[in-house]
């Protein structure tokens, strides 16, 4: 789940103006219809556009507006890249969107380069017949987005890396980390601020890296009791929020050396869930499946099916109280 955003840009309003008039004549001549019967795997949310994108197991990205019960952009992925889309994002700008299936692959959409009714081919950045397999995150690095960060893989030389997407896919990669040893890292953040990346994996660690360098930073033994499947980095207050299958949500300093602020415990119980929408068959646990900060407010999906919101002053109290029981702390000391 990702809410809708607050803001909206002048410079995309003649975009919004073309993909709601293409909307209203799909509706007319039945040339676009709604989803249905279809498992959705993964939203994304424009970061300016009353605007969001959905992925099905089916391989079939949509774009929607939030007045519209009908798509106003859509595209299927063919062939072998035909995977579950695990992960689903857009740039910092707004101006690409990209997703990443599970057998590897990479797409990235440019957004305002929408011409016609059918939308030309995207860019495959990988293509899903290297190494870097199983694929379970992405996401664009710098405000161009230009550069994208990618974690999975079974090879810890191979765990996170770096391609560029205005490259061949042959050629577009420039940079993987050593980490995870014995585990795969599960979840990507970018904190534009410090440039930082961080990633979290199915030991519970976190790993930050230094992307002006280009260089490891710090490493968090047992971040978390088990696996992390989400983090999430709010601008506002500059903090980092990760989470989940032991059911807490824990807040980190976004600098390269996380230090922890706050704990909170035991926010859902862990359960059962069908690792794949379209194949029941398949079972995993999840606690707290994600989490997405919006105006200095944290918002927490359960694999309970429940949506927990968390204020802004909720979290402004909670890590002014850890700052005092640790300055408290070092007093007695």
């Amino acid at each position: 789940f990702t809410p809708p955003p607050p803001l909206r840009l002048p410079l995309y309003d003649k975009l919004v103006k073309k993909l709601l008039a293409r909307a209203k004549r799909g509706g007319k001549d039945g040339g676009v219809g709604r989803i249905r019967d279809t498992a959705v795997s993964c939203l994304a949310s424009h970061p300016s556009l009353p605007v969001y994108a959905s992925a099905t197991v089916e391989g079939k990205l949509s774009l929607w507006h939030f007045a519209l019960v009908n798509p106003i952009w859509e595209f299927r992925l063919e062939g072998s890249h035909n995977g579950k889309v695990v992960s689903l994002r857009f740039s910092q700008a707004g101006n690409k969107l990209g997703c990443a299936t599970s057998n590897g692959s990479i797409f990235v959409y440019n957004i305002g380069g929408i011409r016609g009714r059918s939308p030309s081919k995207p860019n495959m950045v990988l293509d899903g017949t290297s190494q870097f397999k199983p694929l379970h995150d992405f996401t664009f690095l710098k405000s161009s987005g230009s550069l994208i960060g990618a974690c999975g893989g079974n090879r810890s030389d191979l765990c996170v890396c770096i391609w560029d997407t205005l490259l061949p896919s042959a050629t577009g990669f420039r940079q993987s980390f050593t980490c995870h040893r014995d585990a795969t890292a599960t979840c990507l953040a970018y904190i534009p601020r410090r440039d930082v990346l961080i990633s979290g994996g199915t030991k519970g660690r976190l790993h930050t890296f230094d992307l002006t360098s280009l260089k490891a930073g710090k490493i968090v033994e047992n971040a978390h009791r088990s696996r992390i499947d989400s983090i999430s980095y709010d601008c506002y207050s500059n903090v980092v929020a990760t989470a989940g299958l032991d059911g807490d949500i824990r807040l980190w300093t976004a600098e390269l050396a996380l230090a922890p602020l706050h704990t909170f415990p035991k926010v859902s119980e862990p359960r059962s869930m069908a690792r794949h929408p379209g194949n029941p068959g398949l079972f995993s646990s999840f606690a707290i499946t994600k989490i997405y900060f919006l105006g200095g407010s944290l918002y927490a999906c359960t694999a309970e099916g429940s949506l927990i919101y968390f204020a802004k002053r909720d979290l402004v109290a909670a890590e002014g109280n850890d700052m005092e029981e640790d300055e408290e702390d070092d007093d007695e000391d």
